[in-house]
């Protein structure tokens, strides 16, 4: 059996809705919306070269009315091919071959998108029914699992590309209603995976880095880790998406995953949770040894350099923070630690303007989600809210949540889900 469907990375086999859940440890915060996560999980058999990042997508969603538990419900995204694979009628069209929405779940233009990186998102409804692909009404084919909201403008940036056979990828700029507004061409260093970005108040920076597309083996995930591969991280100017790129060359490494960013009076400072290769050993899944770590990129912009400093050392993944900072400086960002000393993961609440972290464990062998950051009101200052993530073991999970500012002292409401999330990858609060 493929390593990445065991254990709780297990997949379900039932589409649920159901009402009025019960909390089971302490008690929720007085919050209303819904908590909606994605992730693989496979509709049919799969072989042991199951690669984790292929398999269909599922959402996920549990609801909140004033911290009461009202909702759960999961279904598959009806891609093509789950449309077949569950014997119904074809929910849109046939499309692009690599075409799973199991990466990400995010409102743009009033819509909920599930997506994932080289195919065009999936419109969800309220009840998490697939409506159609969403082109953003200019054909946009291939897009990110990866969009970022600029908090103050509502413009969305994301870099889309297609199995990357060609060396170059595509920046969108989207307007808060869902229209593309512009898009830039960009030529990479190779056939290369562009996972994530990030954005400040002036630019939208993007790394080039090489991982790239292999078509050695039809058996295997169709990207693997270039040695000889060069690096660079380029800044695009928000202003002008024709200006050229600024390009600054680095040591190779790989980032899935940028945490913020923002401009200073030398460039840009960009914090990343760093591999430094991917799939390099192992392609069914991110299993290199390589552990990711949390550093921080300065670029300077006159002398074209980039200083990286590692920030802290534990082996961590899925980067969060207050929404309402993205691209502006910031304090406070969230991570899971992935191979805690307790053994099991860890949530990290790590103060960016410091030297303290707060860290929780869950118990040994279970699994943590990224944690979704929820302000305590519409007024409440960075770090004044809760954090909201999905505590696994193999049979079961919960929602936990967590007083952001106190995340040490564990959860302070924790909610029994009627079925098991597995262990997937990315999420919002709706």
């Amino acid at each position: 059996m493929s390593t990445w469907i065991r254990g709780t990375k297990a997949p379900v086999t039932d589409e649920l809705d159901v009402a009025d859940l019960v909390v089971t440890e302490g008690v929720l915060p007085p919050i209303s919306g819904r908590l909606v996560r994605m992730g693989p999980n496979p509709v049919g058999p799969v072989d042991e070269t199951y690669q984790w990042f292929a398999g269909t997508g599922m959402a996920h969603a549990i609801d909140l009315d004033a911290g009461r538990p009202t909702r759960f419900v999961n279904r598959w995204v009806r891609t093509p091919e789950v449309s077949r694979a569950l014997g119904e009628a074809p929910a849109v069209p046939s499309g692009p071959a690599v075409d799973i929405a199991n990466t990400s779940a995010m409102v743009v233009g009033g819509e909920l998108l599930a997506m994932t990186e080289t195919c065009q998102p999936y419109v969800l409804d309220e009840n998490l029914g697939t409506v159609r692909r969403q082109d953003f009404g200019a054909g946009v084919t291939e897009f990110t699992a990866h969009p970022h909201a600029d908090p103050i403008t509502g413009e969305v940036f994301a870099v889309g590309y297609g199995g990357n056979f060609d060396a170059d990828c595509t920046l969108h700029r989207i307007d808060s209603d869902g229209t593309l507004l512009d898009r830039k061409h960009i030529e990479l260093l190779g056939p290369r995976a562009l996972h994530d970005l990030a954005i400040t108040e002036q630019h939208v920076v993007v790394w080039d880095l090489p991982l790239e597309y292999a078509d050695d083996d039809p058996g295997l995930f169709p990207y693997a880790w270039n040695r000889e591969g060069a690096a660079r991280v380029g800044l695009v100017d928000r202003r002008d998406l024709s200006a050229p790129v600024h390009w600054f060359d680095i040591d190779p490494c790989f980032v899935f995953h940028g945490l913020n960013a923002y401009d200073t009076d030398a460039g840009v400072v960009v914090d990343v949770v760093q591999f430094e290769r991917i799939f390099d050993v192992d392609r069914t899944g991110p299993g290199d040894p390589y552990p990711p770590q949390l550093w921080r990129w300065e670029i300077d912009e006159s002398t074209s350099t980039v200083q990286r400093t590692l920030v802290d050392e534990r082996i961590q993944e899925f980067p969060k923070l207050d929404d309402r900072r993205t691209g502006l400086p910031y304090r406070y960002g969230y991570t899971v630690e992935l191979m805690s000393a307790a053994g099991g993961h860890s949530l990290i609440a790590h103060d960016t303007c410091g030297s303290e972290t707060q860290s929780w464990s869950t118990e040994p062998k279970k699994s943590l989600s990224e944690a979704i950051f929820v302000p305590e009101s519409a007024t409440a200052g960075e770090n004044e809210g809760w954090l909201l993530a999905i505590d696994s073991d193999r049979e079961h999970s919960d929602l936990v949540v967590f007083d952001a500012t106190a995340v040490a002292a564990g959860p302070v409401g924790r909610v029994r889900l009627p079925q098991r999330i597995p262990d997937g990858f990315h999420g919002d609060w709706i």
